[in-house]
């Protein structure tokens, strides 16, 4: 539990630093990746109003199906 206290404070330190969405979502991608092992990853930012993905960030054999995961997310 208290590793997951200094992940969650680690992520509040990159939300006051990090420049643009973009970077944070890659700083994010980053953090997780030396606590957590995972193949591939989707980070995405959604638009609070209309639910619709406003940009991604995704490891590079997400990239042709991302479009059919957020189809499958949102349509199905």
């Amino acid at each position: 539990m208290k590793k997951w206290r200094e992940i969650d404070t680690a992520l509040h330190r990159l939300e006051k630093t990090c420049t643009s969405s973009w970077t944070y979502r890659q700083c994010v991608i980053t953090l997780l990746q030396q606590e957590l092992s995972f193949e591939a990853y989707c980070l995405s930012a959604v638009d609070p109003h209309t639910l619709l993905s406003i940009g991604a960030v995704t490891e590079h054999n997400i990239e042709s199906i991302h479009h059919q995961i957020l189809k499958n997310e949102y349509l199905q």
